[in-house]
């Protein structure tokens, strides 16, 4: 019987058999029956003549688990994929129906790699040894280094050449951090929010009775500061820093840029909002604009992964 890590290309017996201590070997007579002696092999009488028998009591086991993606992203935003490569220890293939499943460490849910034809037909990379499979991201997973948190098997049999299988023990040696990656998964868009305060700056606005011109433009101002909330983000993980606002306006017809982008600052995340001046130019370049109408604003948020949020007007 074949024990496990016993392995050759070519079995054969190595040395002279022998008895163990008491016992005999006789040939088979009726009367006297003579001891065998001599156990020595002849010559092209070792099994290794006459057959070619190979031992494989080898297992395989998960090499590693990386991050593969043409994009070299580092991070990624809510239903954005990206490649997971699996090395293994040898060839094997997955049979009886069942899929390789790769659970990720993404906080509440988890993420998953769902595999389930190993090897791949055709081989994107002809290697043997490697299979690829897609994570998508899902909604509210949320983590600053993606890991592997296990991996299994959801039915079926995944074997060698040999028919050696994992034993149900599908540890990996090298995680996706291996090699100092910092994966960043983002599956939390930024929270629905409505803009409350717009001001008008500049000119009557600044006089001792400006409050009472701060929700008008007129012909003495020179920017209006629009107030965006930034609320929603997780502490200690807040990708809306490094992300985006574009405040949107309109008088008639659709909303339309205005003004230029702005990049969200880690003083701004942490306060919860962000003021936005907008231009006089910006403003009356406005469609529609005259005296007697209104302006009405919005902004759309894209944090760092990007994941965006268009507030409600």
């Amino acid at each position: 019987t074949v024990a496990e890590t016993e392995q050759t290309d070519l079995l054969e017996v190595t040395g002279t058999p022998t008895l163990a201590a008491g016992a005999t070997l006789k040939d088979k007579l009726d009367n006297s029956p003579n001891d065998m002696e001599d156990f020595t092999i002849p010559g092209a009488g070792n099994i290794s003549e006459s057959s070619t028998i190979k031992i494989d009591g080898i297992r395989p086991f998960v090499q590693s688990v990386e991050y593969n993606d043409a994009s070299l992203a580092d991070t990624f935003r809510l239903g954005q994929p990206l490649g997971i490569l699996v090395t293994f220890s040898e060839p094997v293939e997955l049979g009886g129906g069942g899929n390789l499943l790769v659970d990720l460490e993404t906080g509440t849910p988890d993420g998953r790699v769902t595999i389930s034809t190993i090897p791949e037909s055709p081989d994107p990379d002809n290697n043997p040894l490697t299979v690829l499979g897609t994570y998508t991201v899902g909604v509210g997973e949320l983590i600053k280094v993606l890991t592997v948190k296990e991996i299994s098997l959801s039915a079926g049999s995944l074997e060698d050449a040999s028919g050696n299988d994992f034993d149900g023990d599908y540890s990996f040696i090298d995680d996706i951090d291996a090699d100092g990656s910092a994966i960043v998964i983002d599956g939390v868009v930024p929270s629905a929010f409505t803009i409350t305060s717009v001001t008008t700056d500049g000119g009557n606005s600044e006089t001792s009775d400006g409050v009472t011109y701060d929700d008008i433009w007129n012909s003495t101002n020179t920017s209006a500061i629009v107030r965006v909330p930034l609320e929603g983000e997780v502490v200690g993980h807040n990708t809306l820093v490094k992300g985006t606002i574009q405040v949107q306006g309109k008088i008639t017809g659709s909303f339309e840029p205005i003004g230029s982008v702005h990049t969200i600052t880690g003083t701004e995340a942490t306060a919860q909002e962000a003021e936005i001046t907008i231009s006089g130019t910006d403003i009356l370049a406005l469609p529609g604009f005259g005296n007697g109408e209104s302006i009405i604003f919005t902004a759309i948020i894209t944090d760092f992964a990007g994941n965006s949020t268009t507030g409600s007007a």
